[in-house]
């Protein structure tokens, strides 16, 4: 009969208390599916998904930007829509006093609706906001982060269009179209003003469009991330079940050999 040392009893117990506390680890990290803890093993594949999964919460955020931004875009669209109307109308009562048809007094009551209509263009210019921003009635760009890196930004460039801003009023002036003359004479400021409003719904339109590819992009690439990312998970789940099968093995071998050492102790005690 051979008899184990105190010191083989020692050793074994020892290593079965250590494969008990990574067996344990290692079913942790089995059970959520991820490597998690402080990546002693696998630790260059760990910092690269660490790396993969900051730039997906990145990329995820900045879509929620970008749609922040498209809002804007829609909402200085519907604005400029709304002034469209106004000139519409101004350019009819333009149009109308224009004619020796009109009376003074018509026009009179011609240039107290278009009056009207200028401080409509104004009220929408000073109060329409995204975000406490007066989107039309400041020239601070808005700048938006499309990506998850530093500097991947895209401008919104507000636009003033009040009713100066659109040379369809200067101060204190309200007699645009007070006479023929100067009924007629506003028809061509109207012009000027259609071409600005016309160029600044292009731009915005032109905006939209190159938010929506980025937004496209963002997708696509936070997509690829996150299949590139479950493939490395699973390849680091497949290695850690390697691992957590070795020191199962191990450890059924450490509990053997001290249940062989107790009963070889057993046997021995029995000859006295």
């Amino acid at each position: 009969m051979r008899v184990h040392s105190n010191e083989h009893i020692a050793f074994s117990s020892n290593r079965a208390t250590r494969n008990n506390t990574n067996i344990s680890k290692s079913l942790d990290r089995l059970s959520t599916g991820l490597k998690a803890g402080k990546g002693e093993q696998n630790a260059s594949g760990i910092a690269i998904g660490e790396k993969m999964r900051a730039q997906i919460r990145g990329l995820s955020q900045a879509q929620h930007n970008m749609n922040d931004g498209l809002s804007a875009l829609e909402t200085m669209n519907e604005g400029m829509n709304n002034i469209s109307g106004l000139t519409d109308r101004m350019r009819e009562l333009a149009v109308l006093a224009s004619t020796d048809t009109m009376t003074d007094e018509d026009r009179e009551i011609a240039q107290e609706e278009l009056n009207q209509l200028v401080e409509a263009i104004d009220e929408t210019a000073r109060n329409l906001e995204f975000n406490t921003r007066a989107i039309l009635g400041e020239t601070i760009p808005l700048v938006i982060q499309i990506g998850s890196n530093s500097n991947q930004k895209i401008e919104i460039n507000l636009i003033e269009v009040t009713a100066k801003k659109l040379k369809l009023k200067d101060d204190g002036e309200q007699d645009q179209i007070s006479t023929r003359e100067k009924a007629n004479s506003f028809i061509t400021r109207l012009d000027e003003a259609t071409a600005i409003i016309a160029k600044h719904m292009t731009e915005i339109g032109s905006k939209m469009q190159a938010i929506e590819s980025h937004m496209a992009n963002a997708a696509m690439y936070e997509s690829s991330l996150t299949r590139a990312l479950s493939e490395l998970e699973d390849s680091v789940i497949s290695k850690e079940m390697m691992d957590f099968v070795q020191m199962d093995i191990r450890q059924q071998g450490d509990q053997l050999l001290i249940k062989q050492v107790n009963n070889n102790m057993h046997d021995l005690l029995k000859l006295f």
